[in-house]
């Protein structure tokens, strides 16, 4: 019996420091965002990059083609702390050239529940991980900010 081992595609990026990255394209996306929506229609995809480098934002544009474009019905994320969750709240993608934007309903954003963190957030977590469990099922709204219903 042998074990099938599947290659995660990744995106790996190590930035020049001259300007470029921080050019975004008609999509509004930076270079590495691009790069990772290239990847949209992997099950899985590793993203390598720099501190604030816009990896959130190239989650919700990945994400919100799956619900989209590819049937998927939610999108979970998981952050390992709290601080990382804020990074996923509204986004007028739209603004910027994208054709949705991020929209989280409230009540599925577990980084703003109240109450302690990690033990309620992970019920099975041992005590000593610091993992904070965030369940975003964002709502695509299409067309300019203005016209977007919620």
């Amino acid at each position: 019996m042998s074990i099938e081992t599947k290659a995660v595609p990744s995106v790996s990026v190590s930035y020049a420091r001259n300007g470029t990255s921080t050019k975004a394209n008609e999509l509004g996306m930076r270079p590495m965002q691009e790069r990772a929506y290239d990847h949209r229609g992997e099950q899985y995809l590793l993203i390598k990059s720099p501190p604030a480098s816009g990896k959130s934002r190239a989650l919700m544009f990945v994400a919100l083609d799956k619900l989209h474009n590819q049937g998927l019905k939610q999108a979970i994320i998981v952050v390992p702390e709290k601080s990382i969750g804020s990074s996923f709240n509204d986004e007028t993608l739209s603004q910027y050239g994208f054709w949705a934007d991020w929209a989280v309903v409230p009540k599925w954003n577990l980084c703003n529940a109240p109450g302690r963190t990690a033990a309620r957030s992970i019920p099975y977590a041992p005590s000593s991980t610091a993992m904070t469990a965030s369940w975003f099922a964002p709502t695509p709204r299409f067309g300019s900010p203005s016209t977007a219903s919620a």
